[in-house]
């Protein structure tokens, strides 16, 4: 009889009903997602309640907070492709390496990006705000030096739940988030308004809220994986940092940094066309931008679980189960936008009301929230196809695609749409850039395809099989 040591269970990634994984893993991250999106609209409910002008300012941080996110979420892209499918292989040591590697880069991108970030600050937001009011950049300028400073806690907060959802333990996951989310929710009006011995810090009070709500679910974070994850070991005497596997992290990691980065050069663009009109519209379009996220937020969350779980079954050569997850992930990312849809349709007054919304703000939000929700249909497919190839090492052609997306298509269109029928052809750049990356999007993946997932064998090796029970099917021969 062969010895249980030497056959533990399987990891839930390579036998679970895919239906049935894909919810258990998404599931908690979707919950994190969506309580992370309502802190954020709470977060510029509280600051609107100061005026229209400091809704402005914050969201004119949003672009500089977008590229500080692009370069950690990256690195984690790398690592979550990496390790999944190091585990998948059986490659134990390996796997400890790279969960190793990412606190490393943590902790060295945190501080290089935080100092960079909080220089530049002032100099960033003076040159969006030139045609608002002064106070625009006064208020966006201290609230992002506050998350400059401490951008490590949300860096380290998710390449430790990355670390998390790369073992399957995407349950975990939400106990910090959730936990970072009520802080932040609860200390929002402490820190904006002031209460008791705390005095009021205005909209750099938001930011206090934040970073503070971070840290303490990073170190939650830390905590579950040293005491629940032991599929890795996080800290070693011998650690040395690997340039090899360095390389690798960012050879998948890069292109993923650069697609979100493209995303904020975009967001700069569209504030500038934005701004020759009103400044108001950038406050609606903040507003839509913290509303979308409440929909695109269950999508990333399918997209994130689909991640390892495509990597782990690549590793284990399981192309059935590779397939069997991109196809189901891409029907319930369609579902969930067309909901989307038509909830931006219906009520995009009522939303709009939620943030105290001027006339002029919600006459401008209808027309904003309907235009730019038709591109939702053909971006759930391009999501997580995207997401498919990174989990398949091959980030370009991801990059790519968003490259032409956005800067090619969407920049040029909502610009010469603006000028054609005013301020409300700007938001039919979106549909316009969604239907351009629908079409590469399936021909990338045809490609990538080919060269990865269709060159495995149609029958999984038997020494890479499990029973319904998670157990390795030579073991249960062995006896």
């Amino acid at each position: 009889m062969a010895d249980a040591k030497t056959t533990p269970k399987a990891n839930k990634m390579g036998y679970m009903p895919m239906g049935k994984l894909l919810a258990t893993m998404s599931i908690p991250i979707i919950i994190s997602l969506i309580i992370s999106a309502l802190y954020n609209i709470i977060d510029s409910i509280y600051v609107s309640q100061m005026g229209e002008n400091a809704l402005t300012a914050v969201t004119l941080c949003f672009p500089m907070q977008m590229i500080m996110m692009a370069i950690g979420a990256g690195m984690c892209v790398g690592v979550n492709a990496l390790l999944s499918k190091a585990l998948g292989e059986r490659n134990h040591k390996l796997a400890d390496l790279i969960a190793q590697h990412a606190i490393f880069l943590a902790l060295i991108t945190s501080i290089v990006v935080g100092v960079i970030f909080f220089l530049i600050a002032p100099g960033f937001i003076a040159s969006q705000a030139k045609n608002a009011d002064p106070i625009v950049a006064e208020y966006g300028t201290s609230y992002l030096k506050v998350v400059s400073v401490f951008y490590f806690g949300g860096l380290f907060g998710v390449t430790l739940e990355r670390l998390l959802t790369s073992t399957g333990r995407t349950n975990l996951t939400m106990y910090g988030h959730v936990t970072g989310a009520v802080l932040n929710i609860i200390l929002d009006p402490i820190f904006i308004f002031g209460k008791g011995p705390i005095p009021a810090f205005g909209v750099a009070g938001a930011a206090y809220a934040t970073v503070i709500g971070q840290i303490v679910s990073a170190i939650i974070s830390l905590v579950l994986n040293i005491k629940k994850n032991h599929e890795i070991n996080l800290f070693s005497r011998g650690f040395r940092p690997s340039m090899t596997i360095i390389k690798n992290i960012y050879k998948i990691g890069v292109p993923s940094m650069i697609m979100q980065c493209i995303g904020s050069f975009t967001t700069l663009g569209i504030n500038g066309i934005l701004m020759s009109f009103t400044p108001t519209a950038i406050a609606t379009n903040g507003v839509f931008n913290r509303i979308n996220s409440m929909i695109m937020f269950p999508v990333f969350g399918i997209s994130s679980s689909m991640v390892p779980i495509i990597a782990f079954n690549y590793g284990a050569q399981n192309k059935k189960r590779v397939n069997e997850a991109v196809n189901k992930s891409t029907l319930a990312a369609f579902v969930i936008m067309a909901i989307g849809v038509a909830v931006l349709w219906v009520f995009p007054k009522q939303l709009m009301g939620i943030f105290n919304a001027t006339p002029e703000m919600e006459a401008i939000g209808v027309w904003c929230f309907r235009l730019i929700s038709t591109s939702f249909i053909p971006a759930s497919y391009c999501m997580l196809r995207g997401s498919a190839m990174q989990a398949l090492g091959n980030s370009f052609y991801t990059m790519l695609t968003s490259l032409l997306r956005q800067i090619i298509v969407l920049l040029p269109a909502a610009f010469l749409f603006s000028r054609i029928f005013g301020l409300n052809g700007t938001w039919l750049g979106w549909p316009c850039a969604e239907v351009m990356s629908l079409i590469l999007n399936i021909f990338f993946y045809r490609s990538v395809y080919k060269k990865t997932v269709g060159l495995l064998p149609d029958e999984q090796p038997i020494e890479l099989q499990y029973t319904e029970n998670g157990e390795p099917v030579m073991a249960k021969a062995a006896e």
